[in-house]
């Protein structure tokens, strides 16, 4: 049990864990937190550029939010595993999108700490949070419907008193 616990108490190894337990390809979530990392240090950058006040605070907090996203996406494929479904395909495309969504903002940090010039920036990850969360709306309604059509969900006289 001590060998267990020694194995997932380094960050990276409990990276590799979590990746193999999602059969997630762990040279792409390899890649993704290298670039989440990349991302963060180009953010701080164009922060101290533009004359914010940059401290480690900030960093910690952005470093968390971009963090946030791949507890979220690890969360829904943990789901998936329980519910019996396969997510690998999925887990696959989401761990590119979200690669490509991290070099198009490094990209334009990378832009606005040369240029000194704010760019309106596409947020990739917002807009899939929330057609996700649309979606597992929608199946958990799907869901009720069924259940509620099968006459599981009817109240005797105590569950009503409740």
């Amino acid at each position: 049990m001590n060998q267990y616990l020694e194995m997932i108490s380094d960050p990276k190894n409990f990276a590799y864990v979590i990746a193999a337990y999602l059969s997630i390809d762990v040279e792409l979530f390899g890649i993704l937190l290298t670039i989440l990392f990349i991302n963060s240090v180009f953010g701080a950058i164009r922060e101290v550029r533009f004359g914010v006040d940059f401290s480690k605070k900030k960093f910690l907090w952005g470093w968390a939010l971009k963090h946030d996203v791949l507890i979220i996406l690890l969360a829904v494929f943990v789901l998936g595993k329980a519910a019996g479904k396969d997510f690998s395909i999925g887990v696959d495309a989401m761990l590119r999108i979200l690669i490509v969504a991290e070099i198009y903002s490094i990209l334009g940090n990378f832009y606005m700490i040369r240029t000194k010039k704010k760019v309106k920036k596409f947020d990739i990850v917002t807009f899939l949070i929330k057609l996700l969360r649309n979606k597992i709306e929608f199946y958990l309604r799907r869901f009720k419907i069924v259940i509620e059509s099968k006459g599981d969900c009817e109240m005797n006289n105590k569950d009503k008193e409740i």
